[in-house]
């Protein structure tokens, strides 16, 4: 009963954020009839940010690679999916139904399995506070079509009077109204990601927005005050997820230095459900073998290092959603278990041999 009201509230939670954002767009729409005129850009801009914020939950497979000019071969090519709800996030490789990494009700928990030189793997784990979904850098693609970084939607939502109209422009195929912004060296971290000498002094934030598809972002450009180009992310191949919300099927993050392109990080959407849906707690728990040793640092102050045992019990409080799995061979594969049914065959072989040595020799005694 109370798992139906949870679907039933998270349902009613999905319903409810479509038909704010289908509504908002509507509105958007209707101002602009009623006054004959392209939308102004305070209006574009809060399109933007209304759909920077309209996906809240879902399941996305997806595939990156990151490749360097001048490689002939990609630096790494990575098959993945992830779920995602709220502030909770796991992520899966390809095939696997355990999660590698879980950040979950306040938690986050990482597990690597590396084989060793022996034949066996080695299993450890590390525990830490937990961390908003991409902190680090974009690497779960949940922010396709519309800002990559965190950082650069809460600069123009701070800033959604100072946006600039330079009209239009067509882009990856897409019709779009281009906004621009000019960032002080002063707001260049606020604005920017990963700052060089491009945009040492400050520079221009560039987005070229699509209202038609439900104002995403098909393009955003980083630019120096020279007007040269730093960053690029692009978005290819939009469809319709859900009412009101598009993804790309492709996205791009291409980064330059002064003489020109130096890398790309290059994601396929391969699928993407369950947008705004209710997600199973289940699916943010963490699976560790029998074993593994895990690092515990969420005090800040150092870390606490165990052992996960056969018993289950974790020795550290707020670990939840960690669950204890018995990885080990069957007891009659084990190490300890081979040399004892070894040395038990032997000793049953040796005392036979010796059993029938005395037979025969009780046979002879009795002929003589």
């Amino acid at each position: 009963m109370a798992s139906q009201r949870i679907q039933l509230h998270g349902r009613a939670t999905q319903v409810f954020a479509v038909a704010i954002l289908v509504l908002y767009f509507q509105f958007i729409s209707r101002e602009q009839e009623g006054r004959g005129a392209a939308p102004l850009a305070s209006e574009l801009v809060q399109g933007v940010l209304a759909r920077s914020g309209a996906v809240f939950s879902g399941r996305i497979e997806y595939r990156q690679v990151v490749s360097s000019s001048g490689e002939e071969k990609p630096t790494l090519t990575k098959d993945e999916f992830f779920y995602f709800s709220g502030t909770s996030w796991a992520v899966f490789a390809d095939g696997s139904s355990d999660p590698e990494e879980v950040s979950h009700r306040g938690v986050y928990v990482s597990h690597d399995a590396t084989p060793q030189p022996g034949g066996w793997v080695g299993h450890t784990a590390r525990a830490a506070v937990e961390e908003p979904i991409n902190s680090k850098y974009p690497r779960l693609p949940v922010f396709a079509g519309t800002f990559w970084r965190q950082t650069t939607q809460a600069y123009v939502k701070k800033n959604i009077n100072k946006a600039i109209d330079k009209g239009e422009a067509e882009v990856n195929g897409i019709a779009t109204r281009v906004l621009e912004w000019a960032v002080s060296e002063a707001e260049k971290y606020e604005a920017f990601y990963g700052v060089d000498e491009t945009t040492a002094q400050g520079g221009i934030l560039r987005v070229y927005i699509a209202p038609q598809l439900g104002y995403a972002l098909p393009r955003i450009d980083v630019l120096g005050t020279d007007g040269k180009l730093g960053d690029r992310y692009d978005s290819f191949d939009f469809f319709e997820v859900v009412p009101g919300i598009f993804f790309p099927k492709r996205c791009q993050w291409s980064y330059y230095d002064r003489s020109g392109k130096y890398g790309t990080s290059a994601f396929e959407l391969k699928k993407i459900e369950k947008v705004n849906e209710p997600i199973p707690d289940d699916v943010f728990k963490i699976h560790l073998p029998v074993g593994t040793v895990v690092q515990d640092g969420r005090s800040g102050a150092g870390s606490e290092i165990f052992r996960i045992k056969e018993d289950g019990v974790l020795p550290v409080e707020g670990l939840d959603d960690v669950v204890q799995m018995d990885s080990r061979p069957p007891f009659w594969r084990r190490r300890p278990f081979a040399i004892g049914f070894g040395v038990t065959i032997g000793l049953l072989i040796v005392m036979a041999i010796l059993f029938f040595k005395q037979r025969r020799r009780a046979k002879g005694s009795v002929q003589t």
